[in-house]
C-alpha cells in the first residue's frame, strides 16, 4: 500500500500506541497522519518552513510530537491538526523528541547541544539539559518516567533525574559519538550504541559500565533491549546485527545476510522473534529460542528502507519504509508462518 500526499522525502516515522495509524515527518516542511489500513491521509500538520526530523504521539495517542531543523518543537492535536503551541528556545536542530511514559513531559533533544524538559499542560519549559559539547541526538525517559537519557556526538551519553533536572551522571568511555541510547524494560539498564563500533552496557542507578559489546566492525546505530530484558539486538553498518546477554555482555549470535547498514530492528512482544531491516529495503525475522538462530523469512524485500515496525500479535508484523525519492511511503503486512 501506498501512502500518497509528501512532496519530500520522509525523515521519520512512527506508529501510534494502538497500531492503527502512522505518523510521518517528511523534508516538505509537514508531517502527515495515516490510516493503517487504507493508506489514507487523516491530518496534514502544516506550518514548519523546513524539515521535519522526527516525530512522537503521546502515550494515549491524541497529541502529536514533530521536532524541526528550523529549532521548534510542536505540539499538536492529533485528530484534527490544530497547533497547540510551538516550543520554542532550541538555537539550532531539534532531531529527537519524546513523551513522558504518563504523558506529562516532553523532552527535546537539539544540535545547540541541550536537551529541554517541558511541561505538556502548561506547555511551558521547565529545564535546559547543559552539559554536552556535541549536538544532543537521542533522548529517552526511563520506564516510570524519573529519569532522563541524553545521547550526544560529544561521545558521551548523560543520566539526569526528571524531578530535580539534574544530572546524576556522566556515561563517558566511548570513542566516538552516541548515536542510540535506550532504557532496559525494568529501568535499571543503560544501552548506548556509538560510532566507535561498539555498543556499551551501563548501571543506571550509579552510571557504572557494566560491558562493553565489541564484535562490529561499522558503526552501531540501532540498539534494543528483548521484552524481558534478558537479551540485546544491535544493528550496524558492518550489514549485520548481532544478539548479546545482557547480564553479560557475551555475544550470543551474529545475523548476517543483510548488504547494507542495519538501521531498524526490533523483537516481537513476547520476545521469541528479532525482525532487523536495512538501508536497501532487506528485511529478515529470526527466531530467537534457544542457540540456534532461524531465519525465518529469506531476505523478504520492502521498496525503500524501512523506518517503523509494529507487531500486531505474535504472527504479524506491519512495516512502513521511508518512501525513497519519489516520497510515497509503504505499509508492508507480514503473517509469519508457523508462529500462530
Amino acid at each position: 500500500m501506498t501512502l500518497e500526499g509528501h512532496s519530500d522525502g520522509v525523515w521519520s516515522v512512527t506508529f501510534s500506541p494502538d497500531g492503527k495509524l502512522v505518523l510521518t515527518g517528511s523534508s516538505d516542511g509537514t508531517a502527515r497522519l495515516w490510516e493503517k489500513t487504507t493508506g489514507q491521509s487523516l491530518t496534514t500538520f502544516e506550518g514548519y518552513t523546513n524539515v521535519v526530523e522526527s516525530v512522537a504521539f503521546s502515550p494515549d495517542g491524541e497529541l502529536v510530537l514533530t521536532g524541526s531543523s528550523d529549532g521548534t518543537a510542536r505540539l499538536w492535536e492529533a485528530t484534527t491538526g490544530k497547533l497547540l503551541a510551538t516550543l520554542e528556545g532550541h538555537t539550532d536542530v531539534v532531531e529527537s523528541v519524546a513523551f513522558s511514559p504518563d504523558g506529562t513531559h516532553i523532552l527535546t533533544g537539539s544540535w545547540d547541544k541541550t536537551a529541554r524538559l517541558w511541561k505538556t499542560a502548561s506547555k511551558q519549559v521547565l529545564a535546559t539539559l547543559e552539559g554536552h559539547t556535541g549536538w544532543v541526538r537521542s533522548v529517552a525517559f526511563s520506564p516510570d518516567g524519573t529519569h532522563i537519557l541524553t545521547g550526544s556526538w560529544d561521545k558521551t551519553a548523560r543520566l539526569w533525574e526528571t524531578a530535580s533536572k539534574q544530572v546524576l551522571a556522566t556515561l563517558e568511555g566511548h570513542t566516538g559519538w552516541v548515536r542510540s541510547v535506550v532504557f532496559s524494560p525494568d529501568g535499571k539498564q543503560i544501552l548506548t550504541g556509538s560510532s566507535d563500533r561498539t555498543a556499551r552496557l551501563w548501571e543506571a542507578a550509579t552510571g557504572k559500565l557494566l560491558a562493553t559489546l565489541k564484535g562490529h566492525i561499522g558503526e552501531v546505530g540501532s540498539v534494543v533491549f528483548s521484552p524481558d530484558g534478558k537479551q540485546i539486538l544491535t544493528g550496524s553498518q558492518d550489514e549485520t546485527a548481532r544478539v548479546w546477554e545482557a547480564t553479560t555482555g557475551k555475544l550470543l549470535a551474529t545475523l548476517k545476510g543483510h548488504t547494507g547498514e542495519v538501521r531498524s530492528i526490533a523483537f516481537s512482544p513476547d520476545g521469541r522473534l528479532m525482525i532487523t531491516c536495512d538501508q536497501h529495503g532487506q528485511v529478515f525475522v529470526w527466531n530467537v529460542d534457544g542457540v540456534e538462530r532461524e531465519n525465518l523469512l529469506g531476505g523478504y524485500v520492502t521498496t525503500y528502507e524501512v523506518g517503523a515496525i509494529y507487531w500486531l500479535d505474535k504472527s504479524h508484523v506491519i512495516l512502513v519504509d521511508m518512501g525513497g525519492t519519489r516520497f510515497r511511503p509503504h505499509f508492508y503486512q507480514l503473517k509469519l508462518e508457523g508462529m500462530e
